[in-house]
C-alpha cells in the first residue's frame, strides 16, 4: 500500500514503514529512510554523495513528548545507519516525529572528508547548505508519522520520565 503526504511517500510491508525523501541538490543529494520495526524503535538509515567518513548528526524529536534523541553516523559506502532511537530501551510514542540529518561544519570532520568538501565546507552547494555563524553545513529535515494517532496520555507519560531524568 502506498501514500503520499507532504511531498514523501509512504507504503509499508508485513509491519514495516519505509519513507523516502529525496533532494534534488547539486552537491548534496540526500536520500533518508526511516525504518520502524515492530517494537517501534526507528532507525535511521539513508544513502548520501558526501565522502565516507563524513560523520553526521541524526535527530529524532517529538515537541509534544519533550522526547528528543540523537545519534551520530559515519558514511560509508555512501550509506548512514542511526538508531534504534527508543524511550527507556522501550517503544516510542506514537505520533509526528522530526527526523534532522546534519553535516557538521568542516571542522567536526575528518581530514579525508575536508580534502573533498574543502577547509570551511566551501565545496558544497545546494538547497540543503545553509551558511550560519559557525560555518557552512547541510541539513535535511523530514516529519513522519510513527505508530498512528498521537496519545496524549503517552505524551505527559514520556514528557514526565524525560523531565525525571533530567533533574
Amino acid at each position: 500500500m502506498m501514500w503520499r503526504h507532504l511531498g514523501i511517500a509512504f507504503s509499508t510491508l508485513a509491519g514495516i514503514v519505509l519513507l523516502d525523501a529525496t533532494a534534488q541538490i547539486h552537491a548534496l543529494d540526500v536520500v533518508i529512510k526511516v525504518i520502524v520495526t515492530r517494537e517501534g524503535m526507528p532507525w535511521v538509515l539513508g544513502t548520501t554523495n558526501l565522502p565516507d567518513g563524513s560523520i553526521l548528526l541524526v535527530s529524532l524529536s517529538r515537541q509534544e513528548a519533550a522526547y528528543s534523541v540523537q545519534r551520530t553516523a559515519v558514511v560509508s559506502n555512501r550509506r548512514f545507519t542511526a538508531g534504534p532511537f527508543s524511550q527507556k530501551g522501550g517503544a516510542i510514542p506514537p505520533g509526528d516525529y522530526d527526523v534532522e540529518v546534519v553535516f557538521g561544519t568542516a571542522k567536526s570532520q575528518p581530514n579525508a572528508v575536508r580534502e573533498v568538501v574543502g577547509e570551511s565546507n566551501e565545496k558544497i552547494t545546494g538547497s540543503l547548505v545553509r551558511e550560519s555563524p559557525t560555518g557552512i553545513t547541510a541539513r535535511r529535515l523530514i516529519r513522519l508519522n510513527h505508530g498512528g494517532a498521537a496519545s496524549p496520555e503517552l505524551d505527559r507519560r514520556t514528557r514526565e520520565d524525560n523531565e525525571t531524568a533530567r533533574k
